[in-house]
């Protein structure tokens, strides 16, 4: 019994699951999350930004994700240079189910912020005495939920422990860190040849916003093959959504500026 207890403790204590300096009047957390496809060894890629290609609205309502939020980069208060790109990210209940969702940007270091550029993101609609598993979407990878409920005031971090997502193998090493894997190029948590045939359709494309440059670097070409063959026949833990949503977007894969 005395064994079992300590090696709760030890797993327990190899998360990334820490008090935060946030304070506020609704449900208030810090994420961090590293994503493969846009990790360098030191930081994510920030290209989408620097060669102006970033879509200044949050762009997963056109996804299989139906995430709707008017979230724009337009009143960003930080350095819009550290931008990578938008995730969603979701709260769940007991049973798994999404009940909150708020469209973020991932900053180069892994960080996940507000539209307004704030580190403490606040959800609105629901308790703030509530403990919520924590999941993350990024068009191009997998998505990842947190293996345990985080509460008011929290900082969890993916990236630093691989009990810290949901499910088996659901993260992978490099550089010492936990990465989240990519080559789910349609969102369906499943990287196998749906994701090649979109790499194939458009294997040799510069300056574009696509989900299918799993690096992030506006070219898409047989690096992001190689990601995509590296991971084939992972399956993510959890969608966006528990139920398959109606899309009537699914095949347009290019993000339209609306």
């Amino acid at each position: 019994m005395k064994k079992l207890l300590l090696i709760i403790l030890i797993l327990y204590s190899s998360m990334s699951f820490a008090q935060s300096d946030c304070s506020s009047d609704f449900y208030t957390i810090k994420l961090k999350a590293l994503f493969e496809g846009l990790w360098d060894g030191n930081s994510m890629a920030v290209d989408y930004k620097t060669k102006e290609l970033l879509p200044t609205m949050q762009p997963y309502n056109k996804t299989i994700y139906g995430y709707v939020g008017l979230e724009t980069t337009l009143n960003f208060n930080g350095d819009k240079e550290k931008i990578v790109d938008w995730a969603v990210v979701c709260l769940r209940d007991k049973t798994e189910q999404v009940i909150s969702q708020r469209g973020l940007l991932m900053l180069s270091d892994g960080s996940l912020v507000s539209y307004l550029g704030e580190e403490c993101v606040e959800f609105f609609d629901v308790e703030k005495t509530g403990e919520y598993y924590i999941s993350i979407h990024h068009l191009g990878h997998l998505g990842v939920m947190s293996s345990v409920k985080v509460a008011d005031g929290e900082f969890f971090d993916f990236s630093t422990a691989m009990e810290n997502a949901k499910g088996s193998d659901q993260l992978v090493i490099e550089s010492g860190k936990l990465l989240i894997p990519v080559g789910d190029f349609n969102g369906d948590q499943i990287i196998n040849n749906l994701d090649f045939n979109m790499w194939a359709e458009e294997s040799s494309v510069v300056n574009k916003y696509l989900f299918h440059d799993a690096d992030g670097n506006a070219i898409v070409n047989n690096i992001d093959y190689n990601f995509w063959k590296k991971n084939r026949s992972k399956v993510g833990y959890i969608r966006a959504s528990l139920t398959k949503k109606d899309c009537p977007y699914c095949n347009e894969y290019e993000y339209v500026e609306p």
